[in-house]
């Protein structure tokens, strides 16, 4: 058997990039000698022993080996170091340290190192391949802007520098962690405004959230649009001047400034003219809408309780049966300079164009307070059944039949206030088992002072009744009016 023997050959060149200087070439042939024609029998079975091997592939392997390591002996080494160096790179840094980001923060990012080369950044784990722009020489700058998602407890900057041969150096800012927080709390939920001692009250839920930091309130004279930011209190109550008619809408902010979507907007809730039907929730008659005109009657009812302010004119149209106080409290409490007024609607108002101006038909403990009111033109101005009634420097004139009736279980305490001119009935009037306490007034120009059919009796002591020594057929019942005042409240 007879077989020839494998070679394997190359060219190679080695050529600088930079300036096409050829640095190195060699052409080289290996070949494999092994074979010929066998010269004795145990020779003839070793050949066709590597026959049986493919012999020509494994000489073919054996000179390709041959070749390659005669070609790496002519290869040149390249300075030390010189050909695998990455770019100088110094320093990377960020102003993130420390730092609560939300929505729209930014982060800057610095690099310092070896010119004309690339830059890049990564802020761990949100973004990653941001550029850095060589701002000069050497000085590498990137910026960062949190977008809605991007959420971090423990965000961190990578910054690269990269040769046009894909030689990276890495660097990490170390000290400049930072957390981003992009999840806005919860909208505020049950926000009310109620009105205490004339100031607004604003009230509603307190969040639950941990990162919870404070609450925004914004007011607007609209219900659509203009609102302003007025307060950012850090629980969740606010108190307002009271100015005219306002609007409210409150946003929950936390540590990191995400500010949640406001709530939809509340104010006074208010009652508009004419007045009728019944009222089952807290409502308020101001002086912007004022005058009010109350049509049939309206009635309180469901624990409701009806606030009327300051300077409020309330007019009842001829024949209206008043303002029913069922089952709540009515709060009218007026001031020296505005008084709160119950008159005709007549065109030509006189005495009895309608039944009364206020019912109390209260349950028991429910108590209405009447401050610097004006009460006039009705049949009874104020007519008490059941609950109670607090008057204090009130002006109750020209009524049909008397100033103030009480009734039934009801109570009333009338205080510093003027009760004249009813000629056809009394001042006041109590029957049934009503009580009243008189302190401190001017009760005179009526028909009678005081009128007691009840069995209890009226304290009525420490009043002025227009004289000194008032005649006793002014009273009628027990009424204690010892005490009688030189003079007595003037009119205002």
């Amino acid at each position: 058997m007879e077989a020839g023997p494998a070679a394997a050959g190359a060219h190679v060149k080695l050529v600088d990039a930079r300036n096409g200087t050829i640095l190195f070439e060699r052409k080289e042939v290996s070949r494999s000698h092994e074979g010929g024609v066998p010269t004795n029998p145990i020779s003839a079975a070793i050949q066709l022993v590597q026959s049986a091997l493919k012999l020509r592939e494994i000489e073919l392997i054996r000179a390709s080996d041959d070749l390659v390591r005669a070609l790496l002996k002519g290869v040149p080494t390249p300075p030390p170091g010189e050909a695998r160096r990455p770019p100088a790179f110094a320093h990377v840094l960020s102003d993130g340290a420390g730092r609560l980001l939300k929505i729209g923060d930014v982060v800057t990012v610095i690099a310092l190192g070896q010119p004309g080369v690339i830059g890049s950044f990564d802020v761990q784990p949100m973004a990653k391949n941001l550029a850095l722009e060589e701002t000069g020489e050497g000085v590498y700058v990137g910026r960062y802007t949190v977008k809605p998602g991007d959420n971090a407890t423990d965000a961190f900057v990578v910054a690269r520098l990269a040769d046009g041969a894909g030689r990276t150096s890495e660097r990490e800012d170390v000290l400049g962690r930072f957390h981003v927080d992009t999840v806005p709390p919860e909208t505020p939920k049950g926000l009310s405004v109620s009105l205490k001692e004339k100031t607004l009250q604003l009230s509603w839920g307190r969040g639950t959230e941990p990162d919870l930091a404070a609450y925004r309130v914004y007011r607007s004279g609209s219900a659509l649009t203009g609102f302003a930011l007025v307060a950012t209190p850090a629980t969740p109550v606010f108190s307002d001047a009271l100015e005219g008619i306002a609007y409210y809408r409150v946003a929950a902010v936390d540590k990191a400034g995400n500010e949640s979507a406001p709530s939809p907007p509340v104010a006074l809730p208010l009652l508009a003219s004419p007045l009728k039907g019944t009222v089952t929730s807290e409502k308020y008659l101001v002086p912007a809408h004022s005058p009010y005109t109350v049509q049939g009657s309206l009635t309180v009812d469901g624990g409701a309780t009806l606030t009327i302010l300051p300077g409020v004119v309330v007019r009842f149209e001829p024949g209206s049966d008043g303002i029913i106080v069922k089952d709540g409290t009515l709060v009218a409490r007026g001031s020296p300079g505005q008084r709160i007024t119950f008159t005709s609607g007549s065109e030509r108002p006189r005495p009895g164009d309608f039944s009364a101006a206020v019912v109390i038909r209260a349950k028991a403990g429910q108590t209405s307070a009447l401050e610097e009111v004006v009460m006039e033109h009705a049949g009874v101005a104020l007519r008490i059944e059941s609950g109670g009634a607090e008057v204090l420097r009130a002006e109750v004139a020209r009524n049909l039949q008397s100033g103030v009736e009480v009734g039934g279980t009801g109570v009333l305490k009338l205080a510093e206030s003027r009760i004249v001119g009813q000629p056809s009935g009394s001042g006041v009037t109590i029957q049934g088992f009503g009580r009243a306490v008189l302190r401190g007034n001017h009760i005179s120009g009526n028909g009678w002072a005081v009128v007691n059919y009840s069995g209890n009796q009226v304290d009525a002591r420490e009043n002025w009744w227009g004289t000194g020594a008032p005649p006793d057929g002014l009273f009628v019942g027990d009424v204690d009016r010892r005490s009688p005042l030189a003079s007595g409240p003037r009119p205002k």
